[in-house]
């Protein structure tokens, strides 16, 4: 991840830090470890607008061990709006231990 901008960042409020995907990557993820099975309903997403950096489709997955494999739980999708977010995803429900935020498409 770029320097100064760990991906702990993407777990905090504070809109000032942030978490930079390694450049010229694809497609990029990030592991979370919640240290017990614990249930998601809803997540917010703050993304930067940008025509060449920014996350545009992302899929929140789970899964019972941190190699996966994976379970899609949600598609979070026009994240590459103008006004930068937050955006809140809901009407879901999944359940896991490990969950990854697996950034699909960017630009």
């Amino acid at each position: 991840c770029w320097p100064g901008r760990p991906a702990t960042h993407t777990l905090t409020p504070d809109i000032s830090s942030w978490y930079f995907a390694p450049s010229g990557a694809s497609e990029a993820w990030i592991v979370y470890n919640l240290g017990t099975v614990c249930t998601i309903r809803a997540i917010n997403f703050r993304n930067y607008s940008s025509s060449t950096c920014g996350v545009k489709t992302a899929i929140l997955q789970t899964s019972n061990s941190p190699t996966g494999p994976w379970t899609n739980v949600q598609v979070l999708n026009q994240l590459h709006l103008a006004d930068n977010g937050p955006y809140k995803f809901s009407g879901f429900t999944g359940s896991g231990q490990y969950w990854r935020l697996h950034m699909t498409e960017h630009g």
